[in-house]
């Protein structure tokens, strides 16, 4: 506590130092606290991420199972469009295409698809299995950044970016990617 002391017949006026200190340092954490929330995002830096997208242009896997070192990581979407029209997803009819007499088609066609797929960078084998236990298995170094990878099982190939690899139904191959240039 100080007092102030003036000329006779003044008031005297008394203050309280830690009073002060309790007013300012609510203040005074709530700035730190701020500043510490504010540079955090930046100081840890995330990881860059392979997101990959995958499909089959076919009947065969169009269903599989999606497998990533032996792990279950999804199952293909399976999309039918049969020659009436009808799209079926997962073998549910979900719409009709309208009629359009410059598009007829004899045959139905099958695609799969997930998109919702994200790796750290590094070597990982990958397989699609059917629910009748077909098996195609592959392995490749992923790298980060977007990837599509299409299997087209009528050529028995697999397209992954801009590189094709023949791939067989029933054996395990490696992919021997080119390095992406960033």
């Amino acid at each position: 506590m100080t007092r102030s002391q003036g000329p006779p017949g003044t008031k005297i006026r008394i203050r309280s130092v830690a009073m002060d200190t309790t007013r300012w340092f609510p203040l005074v954490l709530l700035i730190l606290l701020g500043a510490a929330l504010i540079c955090a995002p930046g100081c840890n830096k995330q990881k860059d991420l392979a997101g990959m997208i995958l499909t089959i242009e076919g009947e065969e896997f169009s269903n599989a199972q999606i497998f990533v070192d032996g792990k279950q990581s999804g199952v293909f979407t399976q999309t039918l469009i049969k020659p009436n029209g009808e799209i079926h997803i997962d073998g549910q009819l979900v719409a009709t295409k309208p009629p359009n007499g410059s598009e007829l088609q004899e045959d139905d066609t099958y695609s799969g698809s997930c998109d919702s797929l994200s790796l750290e960078p590094g070597t990982h084998t990958f397989a699609y299995q059917t629910p009748d236990g077909k098996r195609l298995e592959f392995e490749a170094l992923v790298s980060a950044g977007h990837h599509l990878i299409i299997y087209f099982p009528d050529k028995e190939t697999i397209k992954w970016d801009d590189e094709t690899f023949k791939a067989v139904p029933g054996s395990k191959i490696v992919l021997n990617l080119k390095k992406r240039r960033k």
